[in-house]
């Protein structure tokens, strides 16, 4: 039941980090490269949970 929580929320910052991408074309452009940024980090972090987290659960 974990890991489908664990996946779930992987999920959810993977395609969040995706939607950053695409709202940094419509934020100011002063903004634009810190949210893109934050969506690097976003999906950095959805691929942390499963390679380094869940590996470690089972």
């Amino acid at each position: 039941m974990l890991n489908i929580i664990a996946f779930l929320v992987a999920g959810a910052f993977f395609y969040g980090g995706f939607y950053l991408f695409g709202l940094a074309f419509q934020v100011p452009e002063s903004q634009a490269a810190w949210v893109f940024f934050a969506g690097i980090i976003v999906n950095l972090i959805a691929l942390v949970i499963p390679i380094n987290i869940l590996s470690r659960r089972n």
